[in-house]
């Protein structure tokens, strides 16, 4: 079983089309508005599913999308608007691969927590969130490119260092924090205020490296509001560090690293006991953690909504009119284009020279 790659983005526009009567000065044009495709990443885990759409927000202006490949999402917007300084929102219960096999499946669980982000080509990702939150630009820019899913991959490879981990671990400490506010009915926004932004810059600066300090000084303030403890959340952190190490030595006894990092996104965002996934990872059988995974019961209404069937509107019983056939002239069917979006994202459409054939009568 394999983690499908990130797929690479994708720039594509519109061909601008011209049209007109001819005859001089009476002549008009219209132009059909170049579009492009803007992308960022969303990571957690990675996105597979957004069953409400992300959001991207740039000059009073809202697109939305459901347009998701391997974390990657994609917005169609005009090639006029400027991504790079465009928000990113991706909403709380989009849908993250916990059994690594690239699509929506029953043992896929719901995202720890809200994401957000700042400029195209960014990462969306439980730091990000944070930094922005607290308005901390610096901090958000020393993050903005950290993809925890990719970070854990890197770790598993033996390619990552003492900071990776630590970033890692200030994620996932952030995340679960989130998620358990969001359990328990918190206001996430007022637990965010509480988190300590700063060691972030420090960890991501290598100055903070080691899981128990981490956690203590991001979730001191925090912890409590959200419903939990500084305990709770070290001892999670701390297991999932333990599954990245016993990942790490699996793949040097031959198990690939994309299915041992199955077993760790198991024990990070599906709840699997990190114990029983540690075990199916030194007997070399992934298959097992991800037949533990219980699945998320919001999930299972997503897949069971998705995939009912249509049902036919039930037809109308016909009843004999008394009002005697009109005598006026027929309308014809309109041929004026359809307002609907010609964007993915729901986006308003330019509709321009659309009375054209008005404007051409009588020359």
């Amino acid at each position: 079983m394999k983690l499908s790659s990130v797929a690479s983005i994708v720039l594509a526009g519109s061909i601008a089309v011209f049209t007109g009567c001819g005859g001089g000065s009476s002549s008009s044009s219209s132009t059909a508005e170049k579009t492009k495709n803007v992308t960022i990443e969303a990571s957690d885990a990675g996105v597979v599913n957004l069953p409400t759409p992300a959001k991207m927000v740039i000059g009073g202006k809202e697109y939305t999308t459901k347009n998701v490949n391997n974390g990657v999402i994609t917005f169609k917007v005009p090639s006029s608007v400027d991504d790079k300084k465009a928000e990113f929102l991706v909403p709380g219960d989009a849908i993250v691969d916990t059994d690594g096999d690239g699509k929506l499946s029953k043992k896929d669980h719901t995202i720890r927590m809200a994401l957000k982000t700042i400029g195209s080509g960014t990462v969306a990702n439980p730091l990000t969130t944070l930094a922005l939150a607290k308005g901390d630009m610096a901090t958000f820019e020393l993050v903005k490119n950290f993809n925890p899913v990719k970070a854990k991959l890197a770790l598993i490879k033996g390619e990552g260092d003492e900071k990776l981990k630590a970033l890692v671990s200030a994620s996932d400490v952030i995340a679960d924090l989130m998620k358990s506010a969001k359990t328990k009915g918190v206001d996430t926004a007022e637990v965010l205020k509480k988190v300590d932004v700063k060691v972030v810059k420090e960890v991501a600066e290598g100055k903070v490296t080691d899981t128990k300090t981490l956690t203590e000084s991001l979730t001191k303030e925090a912890a409590v509001v959200a419903g939990t403890t500084t305990e709770e959340l070290t001892k999670k952190a701390e297991e999932i560090v333990q599954t990245i190490e016993k990942a790490k030595e699996a793949v040097k006894k031959g198990v690939s690293a994309t299915e041992a990092l199955i077993a760790v996104i198991a024990v990070s965002d599906a709840g699997v006991d990190a114990t029983s996934a540690i075990t199916a990872l030194e007997s070399g059988d992934v298959s097992s953690v991800i037949s533990s995974i219980v699945e998320d019961s919001k999930v299972a209404d997503i897949i069971s909504e998705e995939t009912k069937p249509e049902t036919k509107p039930e037809s109308k019983s016909k009843t004999k009119s008394t009002t005697p056939p009109s005598t006026s002239p027929s309308t014809p069917p309109s041929t004026t284009p359809s307002s609907s979006s010609n964007y993915d994202n729901n986006n308003n459409n330019n509709e321009a020279g659309e009375k054209e054939k008005e404007l051409c009568k009588g020359e």
